[in-house]
C-alpha cells in the first residue's frame, strides 16, 4: 500500500512563496477597498447632513417668503407708507358706468376726419 503523500502532487517552495504572495496581495486589496468603502459611507453620511441641513434653510425661506407675501402686511405697508386703504363697494362701479364716465373722443388722432 502506498503512502498518501508519497502519490499526491507536492508543491514545491516557489509554488508556496507564489500561494504566500497572492494571499498577501489579497489581504492588501481587501483592506484597499474596505477603506474606500469606508471612506464612501463617511462622505456619503457627510452630504446627508448637509442635505438636510440645506433642506431647512429652504423651509426657512418658505416660510419667510409667505410671511413677507401675506395680504395682512401688504395692506398694512400699503396703509402705513402709501396711504392707501381698501376700496369700499360704494366707490366701485361697472365697466358700462366707467365707460360712460369717460369724455367722449372729438376726432381721431392721425387716421382719416
Amino acid at each position: 500500500m502506498m503512502r498518501h503523500g508519497a502519490n499526491s502532487r507536492r508543491i514545491g517552495r516557489a509554488g508556496w512563496v507564489f500561494m504566500m504572495l497572492l494571499g498577501v496581495g489579497l489581504i492588501v486589496v481587501l483592506y484597499t477597498i474596505k477603506t474606500r468603502a469606508m471612506q464612501s459611507r463617511a462622505m456619503v453620511g457627510s452630504l446627508e447632513h448637509t442635505l438636510s441641513q440645506e433642506q431647512a434653510a429652504v423651509q426657512i425661506l418658505e416660510a419667510e417668503i409667505a410671511y413677507l407675501k401675506s395680504p395682512e402686511r401688504m395692506r398694512k405697508l400699503a396703509r402705513e407708507h402709501l396711504g392707501l386703504e381698501p376700496v369700499s363697494a360704494k366707490r366701485t362701479i361697472s365697466l358700462e358706468e366707467a365707460a360712460a364716465s369717460l369724455p367722449k373722443r372729438s376726432g381721431a388722432k392721425g387716421g382719416t376726419p
